[in-house]
């Protein structure tokens, strides 16, 4: 899937892909179509998301280099490992790219699913790695989590999103950002 970003980092295009992925993960109302135009901000949610796809942005645009970050978006029946391109272009336009490395189908994980009731409460998943926070502050990866909080014992809580401390070290030491830990 690949969408670029003018400047003022509003959506400028998006490739055919984006509209797959949009209908695979039960958003088809974010066609291209929806959202060229939008602020990739009204996209991205999650303060701590926001600020590392900013630093992201920023290197990329400051070094003139496309920066390369892995990550996972797991859907209820695989793992999902993929790799986002960050890629300047003139006028401090970006092409991002995001490109699937591996997908590790496992049984489906209901937490995940959007078809499922939820409780008001939330449950934090980190945004890059996919592991769950638990009430200590330990993160695990969703399986594990789902038997330590017995998730399926009644109404699954919503989920939130945020990064884990392992997430932020990665970004901080690999990419020479300075996240605040």
């Amino acid at each position: 899937m690949q969408y670029e970003l003018d400047a003022y980092d509003h959506i400028t295009a998006v490739d055919k892909d984006w509209d797959v992925f949009a209908t695979v993960n039960g958003a088809p109302h974010l066609s291209g179509g929806a959202v060229v135009g939008d602020s990739i901000w009204t996209h991205i949610t999650g303060k701590e998301s926001q600020y590392i796809h900013q630093e992201l942005f920023a290197k990329a645009r400051q070094t003139q280099q496309t920066v390369s970050v892995p990550f996972r978006c797991d859907a209820p029946h695989e793992r999902r490992f993929l790799c986002m391109d960050i890629t300047p272009g003139p006028h401090d336009h970006l092409v991002i790219r995001i490109n699937i490395i591996k997908l590790d189908p496992r049984p489906a994980v209901a937490l995940l699913s959007q078809e499922r009731p939820a409780l008001d409460e939330y449950l934090k998943v980190c945004s890059w790695c996919k592991s769950v926070q638990l009430p200590d502050g330990n993160w695990v990866e969703v399986e594990q989590a789902v038997e330590l909080l017995g998730l399926f014992d009644g109404p699954l809580p919503r989920i939130s999103h945020g990064i884990c401390q392992g997430c932020l070290h990665r970004f901080s030491e690999e990419l020479g950002l300075d996240l605040g830990q």
